[in-house]
């Protein structure tokens, strides 16, 4: 019986991602981290020496995030065994490679400064680590295809899918690969009927589709206003989408318009 091998010949690093990785080290190391993050055999970071999320976002919350180490997803990397998935293909070890983990701290660094809060950016990194968990390519070698992939091993959730997304539209954004543009095509499930609804009322061109609906959602919920009008805005919409009332309803509201009522 002759036994086949699946070898995956890595290719050198683009320009682009060298250069994203080197601007993403420069950056976090001018806010005071170490880049290189000692971990410990699992891939999770020794005591006290994970980053602080907060010296890049600007955050002054109580609690300090960080990166949430570099393991290797065992749980996704089984459904891919499970799959029959070669073992070629896998990643060795509890660990993520170098290149990936310099690709996750990238990501996370990028984020930061882009304003995003560290329980979201926390949210993508983990959808980069699922997606290098079950590849053995490096970060620059990572296609459309791995993500098809990936995303057939499970009926993942909405917002996975939307993570994963995220993900891709960030290595095309960047031109972080060879394979640009990777992102994959997202199938939106079948939608509950009041969500079908949307679709269908009387002036629905004005109306956003759903999924602009839910990635506004997204923003004005998790997201950190930038300036003083845009959290006016975040607190007109979230007024808005938890109420029912129009824009013009809720900005001619009293100032005092609440009743509070105790009851015993």
């Amino acid at each position: 019986m002759t036994l086949s091998t699946l070898e995956f010949r890595a290719s050198a690093a683009p320009e682009t991602f060298t250069s994203f990785i080197d601007e993403a080290r420069e950056a976090a190391i001018a806010k005071g981290l170490v880049w290189e993050i000692p971990l410990d055999e699992r891939g999770r970071p020794l005591k006290g020496r994970d980053w602080d999320l907060r010296l890049l976002t600007g955050s002054s919350q109580r609690h300090a995030p960080g990166t949430d180490g570099f393991s290797v997803e065992q749980e996704t990397k089984e459904l891919a065994t499970d799959a029959g998935w070669p073992n070629a293909k896998l990643p060795v070890g509890a660990v993520l490679s170098s290149h990936a983990q310099n690709f996750i701290k990238a990501l996370i660094v990028h984020r930061c400064f882009s304003k995003r809060s560290a329980d979201s950016t926390q949210t993508i990194a983990k959808a980069a680590k699922r997606l290098l968990s079950v590849t053995a390519k490096s970060p620059w070698d990572i296609s459309r295809e791995d993500f098809d992939a990936l995303l057939g091993l499970k009926n993942w959730s909405a917002k996975a899918v939307r993570d994963f997304g995220v993900v891709g539209a960030f290595i095309d954004t960047h031109l972080l690969s060879h394979n640009c543009p990777v992102r994959p095509e997202e199938s939106s499930p079948q939608a509950p009927s009041l969500i079908n609804a949307l679709s269908h009322p009387s002036g629905a061109e004005r109306l956003p589709d759903k999924a602009a609906l839910f990635e506004l959602c997204r923003i004005v919920f998790q997201e950190k206003p930038e300036t003083f009008n845009d959290g006016i805005w975040f607190a007109i919409l979230r007024l808005a989408m938890l109420t029912g009332l129009r824009i013009v309803e809720i900005m001619t509201l009293p100032q005092d318009c609440l009743v509070w009522e105790v009851h015993i």
